[in-house]
């Protein structure tokens, strides 16, 4: 084998014959199948290299030696440099997985009219929670950036401009050594859900898709999306019979009204349409004494004022899940023993009126009520939803009419009840009443109110649940408490939700139509005030 090793090895002392090298015990089956392991052994001796090791002959082998003048020591600068270096790599390495020393963790969001960056410092990257702790957290530190400017311009194509792209940085490529772990970046996390606030929940809670899903649960009413989209429609041609108002919508609708009025703290209560079928066939089938009506029984029998939702379609016999094209409205006023029934087109039909009367006997009898000691009032001065209405375009107002007059009438008895003088409370309609409705029905502004009624519901129910899972998902496993303290909830309204609801609300002019007797529909059209529309109504029914 022709190599270096093969030849003799000059050393001071004279002459010596090649050494052979030891080999590894992983080379050793490689050495003995001939394979050449000269390069796996050990590298090429430098020139500088002097005479090899010096041996005993039963000694083992020992190192070459090199000549001294040929080793060099390092510089103390050059050890300096190489020290500086590596402390700068070392920086720069880590450094690519955070952003400043004291910004160690960052959240980020975007919507159609912002982009969020946010910065907390090191080891309080989770989300805080809502409410104070016990014991309290570590501070955090926030640097936040927001960037509005011309947020949702188009470009010439038409396409939204993404101003996203400049804040954003492209994700940050690994570029790791041989012996280098891979990078692991700090993870962004998501801004909090804003929904936790009552009044960012707002453009969730009026948009919701136009599904069947349920939109909100409320006390014994529940109501779904697309009815709750319904709840605007006014245009019989093109909404069919969602103009009429559908029952859970209704339902609903005094659902909020009796809980924001607080109208339990004053004996008022109000039944759905649901509940005013049951007490019709409480009435058809005479067993309201027994124990299925208990639930109604324990809910109605301290209650001095009951309002009804009464339905034309109540004593319908087929199931076709829709029925009824009218609503009105029934009340009880058991300080008087009186019932007061309330339409607003058909109160010259028998039918309906007897229909009502069966509704309030069924709930006298489930009261145990002495129906003899009753009087039954049905109030022929009703105003007409068409003749009273301010807005002319409405095909079925009766929905609103009944949520208005439910309005106006526990109105007033929240006023004697507060004055001490609830024995005077007269539930029958006068000029006076009939004045001030004219003033304030506009049938498509009562639908407004109902929606944004039901929709501020919906905020508030949302912040709370949202609260709720913010609050635990920040403090799980943390060893602390959460003080049950009142939440935090802006008490504003958006300006763009504002203005929207402005131009929705904008007054229109007043139409006030009246029945002549040979069929004629006589319609004054005034911007003057409503006192002189009066005025001109009643001249025309004293001629």
């Amino acid at each position: 084998m022709n190599s270096y090793l093969d030849t003799p090895i000059v050393n001071f002392g004279g002459i010596m014959p090649a050494l052979t090298p030891s080999i590894p015990p992983s080379n050793l089956e490689s050495a003995k199948s001939g394979m050449d392991i000269s390069r796996s052994l050990c590298p090429i001796p430098a020139p500088e290299q002097s005479a090899a090791t010096s041996v005993s002959p039963s000694g083992p082998h020992m190192p070459t030696t090199y000549n001294g003048s040929s080793v060099k020591a390092p510089s103390p600068l050059i050890n300096e440099r190489l020290a500086t270096q590596l402390r700068s790599a070392r920086v720069k390495y880590y450094s690519r997985t955070h952003v400043f020393s004291k910004t160690r963790q960052m959240m980020s969001g975007k919507t159609e009219k912002m982009f969020v960056i946010a910065s907390r410092g090191f080891e309080r990257a989770e989300h805080v929670p809502t409410k104070w702790t016990t014991p309290p957290l570590l501070k955090r530190r926030h640097s936040i950036d927001v960037t509005t400017k011309d947020w949702g311009q188009r470009s010439r194509t038409g396409w939204f401009v993404d101003f996203t792209s400049p804040p954003a940085a492209e994700p940050l490529t690994a570029e790791c050594k041989e012996l280098e772990p891979p990078l692991q970046p700090e993870p962004i996390l998501p801004l909090p859900d804003i929904r936790r606030y009552y009044s960012f929940t707002m453009p969730w809670a009026t948009r919701p898709p136009a599904n069947d899903e349920i939109y909100l649960e409320l006390g014994n009413a529940t109501i779904r999306n697309d009815a709750f989209l319904f709840i605007k429609a006014t245009d019989l041609m093109r909404d069919g019979k969602e103009v009429w108002m559908r029952g859970e919508s209704l339902d609903m609708a005094l659902e909020v009204l009796r809980a924001e009025k607080q109208l339990e703290d004053f004996s008022i209560d109000v039944a759905n349409c649901n509940t005013a079928q049951v007490f019709y066939f409480a009435s058809q089938c005479k067993d309201a004494h027994e124990k299925t009506y208990d639930e109604y029984r324990a809910r109605f029998q301290n209650k001095k004022w009951i309002f009804i939702i009464c339905n034309d379609g109540l004593g319908g016999t087929s199931n076709e899940g829709t029925s009824g094209t009218h609503w009105s409205l029934l009340v009880m006023d058991r300080v008087h023993k009186v019932v007061y029934y309330y339409d607003s087109l058909y109160m010259h039909f028998e039918g309906n009126r007897t229909l009502a009367a069966d509704v309030a006997l069924g709930l006298l009898n489930i009261l145990g009520e002495t129906v003899s000691s009753w009087e039954w009032n049905p109030d022929f001065k009703s105003p007409n939803q068409y003749q009273y209405n301010q807005f002319s375009d409405d095909g079925g107002p009766c929905g609103p009419f009944v949520w208005k007059m439910t309005d106006m009438l526990t109105d007033e008895i929240q006023k004697h009840i507060k004055a001490g003088t609830e024995q005077e409370c007269d539930l029958k309609i006068d000029d006076a009443f009939l004045h001030r409705f004219a003033q304030d029905f506009h049938s498509f502004n009562v639908r407004l109110n109902i929606q944004c009624g039901i929709a501020r519901w919906k905020c508030f129910e949302d912040s709370l649940r949202f609260t709720r899972d913010h609050d635990q998902a920040a403090v799980r496993g943390e060893q602390v408490e959460l003080l049950e303290e009142p939440n935090i909830f802006a008490l504003f309204t958006v300006p763009w939700a504002q203005d929207e609801q402005d131009r929705e609300q904008e007054p229109e002019p007043v139409f006030i139509r009246a029945d002549s007797d040979d069929g004629t529909i006589i319609i004054y059209e005034s911007d003057a005030p409503d006192d002189m529309l009066l005025d001109c109504v009643s001249e025309y029914d004293e001629v």
